[in-house]
């Protein structure tokens, strides 16, 4: 008689095509013993260690401050301007970005952002306030931090989200 157990199993669909998404190939696969679980568990960080290099944060990278020759901000007259926090704002100043900048700016943009996160980084005012200006302003202040953006990020400039 024996005293082998069962093992378990799991169904597994494995797309065929890319066009139809009910196009699938339905596969049994068997499931690892249940004593082996936990040490396969990556869902927690339980089991086996990963690397110390992909779990540690990469140190800052060094750059320089430098003294640019030229302006690199443009002050933009808000044909409406307004009240926040008891100041009167007249106009918002977008200045150009380091390289160093606009890679932390990318690296700390929600999933669901829009081009005023990147501006908010260039002026003077939070995103949510850029947002709220009337259209002709904030159609002056998108004129000028779309201009400010690196090439590659602008839609139609040969950019990376083209090809």
């Amino acid at each position: 008689m024996s005293t082998k157990t069962a093992r378990r199993t799991v169904q597994v669909e494995t797309p065929q095509g890319k066009d139809d998404q009910a196009d699938v190939k339905v596969e049994e696969i068997p499931l690892p013993p249940e004593e082996l679980w936990k040490e396969l568990d990556n869902s927690t960080g339980a089991g086996t260690a990963a690397p110390a290099i992909a779990s540690e944060k990469r140190p800052p990278l060094p750059a320089e401050r430098l003294k640019f020759m030229r302006d690199a901000q443009v002050a933009i007259a808000l044909e409406y301007p307004f009240e926040r926090d008891g100041v009167l704002v007249e106009t918002i100043t977008l200045r150009r970005l380091t390289v160093i900048e606009v890679g932390e700016v990318f690296d700390a943009l929600a999933d669901n952002f829009d081009f005023y996160d990147i501006y908010a980084a260039m002026a003077d005012q939070p995103a949510a306030v850029l947002r709220g200006l009337i259209d002709v302003d904030g159609e002056k202040v998108a004129e000028v931090g779309y201009s400010f953006l690196p090439r590659r990020f602008r839609v139609g400039t040969g950019s990376a989200s083209e090809s």
